[in-house]
C-alpha cells in the first residue's frame, strides 16, 4: 500500500489505523504518501500553503502575522530531520492525537547509520561540515564525513556518541546555568544563555536531563581514556536559525528566547541521539561497551519521550 490513491482509499473506507498511519509515515516505501495523508508535501515536508512566519516576542527573527503553534513548529522540525535523515522519523501530533513513541513497523525505535545523523547535524545533505550547522568545523574523531566506508572500531562509535553528548550537554547546561561543561576543546561555543524558567516542572524536567547528558560525556571521556576526543567547536546560533531556514519556519529561531523554545530545541536533539545509539550499536563488539551504549540509549529515549508528552500537551500555545 505505498501509493497516495491507495492510502487515501483504505483511510475513507476504515481499513487503515492510526498505527498503520503512523507506521507509513516513517518508513520511506510510503513516506510521501504518508506525509501527505496528514497534510504536508512530499517535496517540502512542510503543510502544503502554509507559510510559517517568523516566531514574534521572543521566538526569533520578527515580523508579524500569527504567529506559529508548538504543533506545528515541532511537525516542521520532525520533518526536516525526515527530509535529511532517510525518512526516519515522526512529528508528535498527527491527526490531532499524541504520538510520543515514534517506531518503525515492528515498534522498534529507529536507527539512523552515522551518514544520516551526520547529515542531520550538519544539515547540509551532502553531510559534510558548514558554518551554517551545529559544528561548523565538523565532528572530531573518524567519524566525521558521509561516505567514508570501512568498519568503525568500538573507539569510532563511541567517540561519535561522544561528540553528540558534547552537544546535548552544552545546550542543557548553558540553558539552564549559562555556562558549559569545563573539558579539553578543539573550539567555541558560539550561543546559548540562560533561559528565563518561570514553570518549575518545564525547569526540572531541563535540569534532569542537562545533569544525565554530563554524566554521559563523562562516562563516555573514562571509557575512552586517552582515545577521547576533545569537545569540537559547536553553534547554536547559526545552527538553529538555518534550520528554521529550512523547515520554513522563519528568517531565525532562538531556543534560549524562553522556557518552551528551550523545550523545542531539545526535541530537536533527542531523537536523533536515540536513533544514532540504535544506528551505532551493530559496530560496537566490546560487550561491555555494547551495554553501557544500550544504557544511555535508554535514557535518550526516556528523554525524547518527556519532551514530546510535554510538548504534545502544549501543541496549541504559540511562540
Amino acid at each position: 500500500m505505498d501509493s497516495l490513491d491507495e492510502l487515501r482509499a483504505a483511510m475513507a473506507q476504515g481499513r487503515v489505523s492510526r498505527r498503520t498511519l503512523l507506521r507509513a509515515i516513517g518508513s520511506g516505501a510510503a513516506l510521501a504518501a504518508g506525509l501527505a495523508l496528514i497534510g504536508c508535501d512530499a517535496g517540502s515536508r512542510t503543510p502544503p500553503g502554509t507559510v510559517f512566519p517568523p516566531p514574534g516576542g521572543g521566538g526569533g527573527g520578527g515580523g508579524g502575522g500569527a504567529r506559529p503553534s508548538v504543533a506545528q513548529v515541532t511537525t516542521a522540525l520532525s520533518n526536516l530531520r525526515a527530509q535529511a535523515g532517510g525518512g526516519k522519523d515522526q512529528p508528535i501530533v498527527v491527526n490531532g492525537q499524541a504520538n510520543i513513541v515514534p517506531s518503525d513497523n515492528n515498534g522498534l525505535a529507529f536507527e539512523r547509520t552515522p551518514d544520516e545523523v551526520l547529515r542531520i547535524v550538519y544539515l547540509q545533505p551532502s553531510g559534510t561540515a558548514s558554518s551554517g550547522g551545529f559544528f561548523p568545523a565538523g565532528l572530531n574523531g573518524t567519524i566525521r564525513a558521509t561516505g567514508q566506508g570501512g568498519t568503525p572500531t568500538d573507539a569510532d562509535v563511541l567517540n561519535f556518541a561522544l561528540n553528540l553528548e558534547y552537544l546535548e550537554a552544552e545546550y542543557y547546561l548553558r540553558g539552564l546555568n549559562g555556562t558549559g561543561m569545563n573539558v579539553p576543546e578543539s573550539g567555541p561555543v558560539t550561543g546559548g544563555r540562560q533561559v528565563n524558567f518561570t514553570t518549575t516542572e518545564f525547569r526540572q524536567y531541563a535540569e534532569e536531563i542537562a545533569l544525565d547528558e554530563a554524566a554521559h560525556v563523562n562516562f563516555l571521556r573514562s571509557a575512552l581514556g586517552g582515545a577521547a576526543v576533545p569537545r569540537p567547536a559547536i553553534n547554536f546560533t547559526a545552527a538553529f536559525n538555518a534550520a528554521a531556514q529550512a523547515a520554513g519556519l522563519g528568517s531565525s529561531f532562538d531556543p534560549f528566547a524562553n522556557e518552551l523554545n528551550f523545550l523545542i530545541g531539545g526535541f530537536v536533539f533527542e531523537d536523533v541521539g536515540v536513533t544514532a545509539y540504535r544506528g551505532g550499536a551493530r559496530f560496537i563488539n566490546n560487550k561491555d561497551f555494547l551495554e553501557a551504549a544500550a544504557g544511555i540509549l535508554a535514557v535518550e529515549a526516556y528523554h525524547a519521550g518527556n519532551l514530546r508528552t510535554v510538548l504534545f500537551a502544549n501543541q496549541a500555545r504559540t511562540i
